[in-house]
């Protein structure tokens, strides 16, 4: 959930539906009151989602994928400046190989998927820190603001 403006809230709901897209709902009222969830247009094999405030920009966490390969193998930064209109991709890390991960992570271990990202914005240093989880290791990953507003 992100507030858009004074008391605008949008929400975006994880659904495991045929289409594999995130749901969407509106509050104008500050949450007392929601839109009826519609399907929105973001893939999205029914997995968590998180949504940064970066200057101007909305940068959401979100795992990218296919109706025909809903899995949680690619994570990617989607940027917006209004949370309808998703300009901006970038690639934040993809299990390769379930035995070799991608180059972003060091080791052989087994990896299946990279989800549930979770950090903070720091405006001060000017950076994104995410945790990314793989269920049976851990991620730190630094994506710097330039990256995302460029």
């Amino acid at each position: 959930m992100v507030e858009l403006e004074n008391g605008h809230l949008r929400m975006f709901i994880r659904c495991e539906t045929p289409e594999r897209l995130l749901w969407e709902s509106d509050s104008f009222d500050f949450g007392r009151s929601w839109t009826p969830a519609r399907r929105g247009s973001l893939s999205n094999p029914g997995t968590k989602v998180v949504i940064y405030k970066i200057r101007d920009c909305y940068a959401m966490i979100n795992n990218v994928c296919f109706p025909e390969s809903p899995n949680r193998k690619n994570l990617a930064i989607l940027v917006s400046k209004d949370c309808r209109i998703w300009h901006k991709k970038i690639d934040l890390a993809e299990v390769v190989d379930e035995e070799l991960p991608s180059a972003i992570f060091c080791g052989h271990e087994k990896i299946s998927q990279i989800a549930y990202p979770h950090g903070f914005a720091d405006d001060q240093k000017q950076m994104l820190y995410l945790a990314l989880d793989s269920v049976s290791k851990f991620f730190m990953v630094k994506v710097p603001y330039r990256d995302i507003l460029s």
